[in-house]
């Protein structure tokens, strides 16, 4: 065997044991972190209610917009039908099925980056790449949770590789990959944060000639195919019904910053920006090693680099100036790019001619004690972590004080193991206000007439007379006021504790007037 082969050979076992071992931690990690969330429980109740009945809507999202005509051909159906394929296995609503759901598209996710990055450079910059976004904070949270954002951001990547495994200008190969891209929007609307980025790298790569493209134009039609198709599902059938529940559900809280053209808005976006940015790396190692990289692709200024550097800004900008509220949820669309600019940086030094100066010691030294550091403390982040018992915890404290055929309003976290029991989402009160602007808390409860009503601290920072200054506040927020006295006239607390994850939790039983 040639020398040449041993070596590839050697970097194939390699890689495939790394990555192996990364699989392996995700799997071990998949229900500890992070804890169950809200949301993902309501997506679980989402597609349980689609593959009993057929149709995109589960329990937890009725009470307010199934009063309205084909209430559910509103919900994005995409992700729904395709994480039902792993839930269809359990014989009730199942966390675990949804989280491996999530993982899957996950991995996806990764072969369409490494697919991107290998085009980009070479075999050992995709490897490195894909390695550590498998270890970054943004991953880990995405790949885990059931929530849609995971399939957002691989139908938006896989958009991405498209666009670059494309060398002939294929036109059926660039109309898939705008209509990955609506499809991304399908899944969450802010997958289309992908867009702007290959739209600035067919400017970048064709210049004024984009306008003969026909791979650009092919790219267009597939994204506005995908858009139509959106609509046909979920707008034309009803158009009255998805405009006044998504004005129920959404109204500000999604508007992109650049589409308020509130100056204020648009700047403090990027101050939302830099803000998330220090919250999924806050060891700070891969985001210095990040700005050297984009210091060395200006220096540089090969083809690559500048490639790289228009696909990093252009991702950057978009995210920021497309994306009003910057979750961790939503991190995955751009934070490759940060792994991306960290490694081109890291591969410099690595594999630069060796010249045995103290330079040479001193730069692999501290570069690769900096990733180093990063991984293990990404490594010990996801180990250490495991907010599953506190779940367990918290659900059997509720579940105690819950009756045979209860009816329940709370947190949706607590729907999993009280699915056959009527149970409304605590934000029903605020959609019935939204519903009816004139109506009190009082009305809304009689409204529902729960037997049961659960309070956590997810519920609890929305409960405020006055809310705080974001959007999800001013949208979502109880009267603090309204809600206490309801309670202190007609529930009683029922047994209360507190918890590592959820706070302290409450549960009220009402009673009602005969």
């Amino acid at each position: 065997m040639s020398p040449l082969k041993i070596v590839m050979k050697r970097d194939a076992v390699i890689t495939s044991v790394l990555f192996l071992s990364l699989l392996a931690l995700h799997l071990w990690t998949l229900m500890r972190f992070p804890a169950p969330f809200v949301d993902e429980v309501w997506y679980t109740s989402r597609t349980w209610g689609y593959i009993q009945t057929g149709r995109v809507f589960g329990d937890l999202d009725r009470g307010i917009f199934d009063y309205y005509e084909g209430y559910w051909t509103v919900l994005p159906g995409l992700p729904i039908f395709l994480r039902s394929f792993f839930l269809r296995f359990s014989s009730a609503p199942s966390l675990l099925a949804m989280r491996l759901a999530s993982l899957f598209f996950g991995l996806v996710f990764l072969g369409a980056l490494y697919a991107t990055a290998v085009r980009l450079a070479d075999r050992r910059f995709a490897v490195w790449t894909v390695g550590l976004v498998t270890l970054s904070a943004s991953f880990l949270q995405v790949a885990h949770i059931a929530r849609t954002d995971i399939e957002s951001a691989t139908f938006g990547y896989l958009a991405l590789a498209l666009y670059f495994n494309n060398p002939g200008s294929k036109v059926w190969v660039a109309f898939l990959s705008g209509l990955c891209l609506g499809l991304a929007y399908h899944c969450h609307p802010h997958g289309v944060v992908l867009g702007p980025p290959i739209v600035a790298l067919y400017l970048w790569h064709e210049r004024w000639a984009i306008f003969r493209s026909r791979a650009f134009w092919a790219f267009a039609a597939g994204g506005i195919a995908g858009l139509l198709l959106f609509g046909f599902l979920h707008i034309l059938p009803n158009p009255d019904t998805y405009f006044k529940t998504m004005a129920l559900n959404y109204a500000s809280t999604h508007i992109p910053p650049l589409l308020t053209g509130d100056p204020a808005i648009i700047l403090q976006a990027f101050s939302n920006m830099r803000d998330a940015l220090l919250r999924d790396y806050r060891a700070m190692t891969l985001l210095i090693l990040a700005a050297a990289g984009v210091g060395l692709a200006i220096t540089r200024r090969s083809d690559m680099d500048k490639t790289l550097l228009v696909l990093v800004i252009a991702t950057f900008l978009s995210h920021t100036l497309l994306v009003r509220n910057k979750f961790a949820f939503y991190s995955l669309l751009s934070s490759p790019m940060i792994e991306m600019m960290a490694v081109l940086f890291a591969m410099r030094l690595f594999y630069q001619p060796w010249w045995g100066g103290w330079r040479d010691y001193m730069g692999r030294l501290v570069t690769g004690a900096m990733v180093g550091f990063h991984c293990l403390a990404m490594i010990a982040f996801a180990s250490l972590i495991n907010g599953y018992p506190s779940y367990q915890a918290a659900q059997q404290g509720v579940n105690q004080a819950v009756r045979e055929g209860d009816r329940i309003i709370g947190p949706q976290t607590y729907w999993l193991e009280l699915y056959d029991h009527p149970y409304y989402p605590w934000e029903a009160l605020v959609y019935y206000h939204h519903y009816d602007p004139d109506s009190t808390l009082a009305e809304a409860m009689e409204q529902f007439k729960p037997d049961i009503f659960v309070m956590d601290v997810s519920a609890q920072e929305f409960i405020q007379d006055i809310p705080a200054n974001s959007p999800y506040a001013d949208q979502l927020h109880l009267s603090q006021t309204e809600l206490e006295a309801f309670l202190a006239k007609q529930a009683t607390v029922v047994t209360e504790f507190e918890n590592g994850v959820y706070g302290p939790v409450k549960v009220y039983r009402i009673t009602w007037p005969e």
